[in-house]
């Protein structure tokens, strides 16, 4: 779902690591976004929900690419980030 200025609108995840990252994304911090998820990734590969929003992270970073690779690597995409994952695959495909 988009907010404000295009942007995703996230829920609070509370303390786990989707909600700091969740967090890091909404105040625009948005590698060390990138990087929180990819250090739960670590220890959680093929995490579906931590792969979106590595997407997402990635996607504001203007790192189409690799958000293309995150949605693409998450399998079925949530409608949650749907039009975003869209966007991302659009703008890797038009940077390349």
């Amino acid at each position: 779902m988009l907010g404000d200025a295009g942007r995703v609108v996230l829920r609070t995840g509370g303390g786990s690591a989707v909600g700091h990252v969740e967090a890091l994304i909404r105040s625009g911090q948005y590698g060390a976004a990138k990087s929180a998820a990819q250090s739960a990734l670590a220890a959680h590969p093929g995490d579906a929900e931590m792969l979106q929003l590595l997407g997402v992270a990635e996607y504001y970073a203007r790192d189409y690419a690799d958000a293309a690779d995150a949605f693409a690597s998450a399998g079925q995409v949530s409608r949650l980030f749907a039009t975003v994952a869209a966007q991302a695959y659009a703008n890797a495909a038009v940077h390349m």
